[in-house]
């Protein structure tokens, strides 16, 4: 998961980067390409607008995050603020990480894109889930 969350901050630089000329942009979605030309993710919204001299307000954020062609993250928040500056997302906002193997929520978070620290600081939630086709021995929790 820290890979994905890395990338997180790579495509809000774009979007940064992107907004040094516009006012507002609305319906956004950028793809973010690996070195061989794989998707590995798209960052959209509904509007993002430039706050001031540094910072940016993202409304809806989705990451859709990918692995090998599929989908293996989602990330939404109703909004956040990007300070380019200091490449640091944040909100009091709720956030969601919805994974195959698990489902993150809580509320007031922050990213800091250079030290690659994802942090929720209110109501976390952590829900471990797997595959249907796995399932667990009622021997020492071994799967079978």
């Amino acid at each position: 998961m820290r890979k994905r969350v890395v990338l997180t901050g790579v495509l809000l630089m774009v979007v940064a980067v992107s907004f040094s000329q516009v006012k507002e942009l609305t319906g956004f979605e950028i793809p973010d390409y690996d070195k061989e030309n794989n998707l590995k993710s798209i960052l959209s919204g509904d509007s993002a607008v430039p706050k001031g001299e540094d910072e940016i307000t993202i409304s809806n954020l989705k990451i859709n995050s990918y692995d090998a062609g599929e989908i293996n993250m989602i990330m939404t928040a109703p909004h956040c603020i990007y300070n380019k500056k200091t490449r640091i997302a944040k909100s009091k906002s709720r956030i969601k990480i919805d994974r195959k193997d698990m489902v993150i929520t809580g509320e007031d978070f922050e990213y800091d894109s250079k030290s690659k620290i994802f942090k929720i600081n209110k109501d976390v939630k952590v829900v471990l889930t797997r595959p249907d086709n796995e399932k667990i021995s009622p021997i020492y929790g071994e799967n079978k």
